[in-house]
């Protein structure tokens, strides 16, 4: 039997197929990241800036159960939050008022 090489319209080593490889997968995982659902939480000065307040403020409202911090493990740690439950807690704050029932 005779075996047949096809001619490749192009050649390429092996290391630079990796790194167009990589590169294409890198690219691809960034623009899933971008766009995917997933909130990235915040420092407490982060959602501070957010509600335009003190972070001492911030804090209270922690204390109060108002909003809800979240840690890394270990009590050492430093508290992080998510703008949206923050912006939540603030819809949920909206008093109804004649004209905002109308605007519904």
């Amino acid at each position: 039997m005779e075996t047949t090489i096809q001619k490749l319209p192009f050649l390429i080593d092996e290391d630079r197929l990796k790194a167009i490889i990589h590169c294409a997968v890198e690219s691809k995982i960034k623009h899933l990241i971008n766009n995917s659902k997933i909130e990235k939480p915040v420092s407490l000065k982060e959602a501070a800036a957010f509600l335009d307040v003190s972070t001492h403020s911030v804090m209270k409202r922690v204390k109060s159960g108002e909003i809800k911090p979240y840690r890394l493990q270990g009590e050492r740690s430093p508290y992080y939050f998510y703008l949206s439950e923050i912006d939540k807690v603030l819809r949920a704050g909206v008093k109804n008022t004649l004209s905002h029932l109308i605007n519904q």
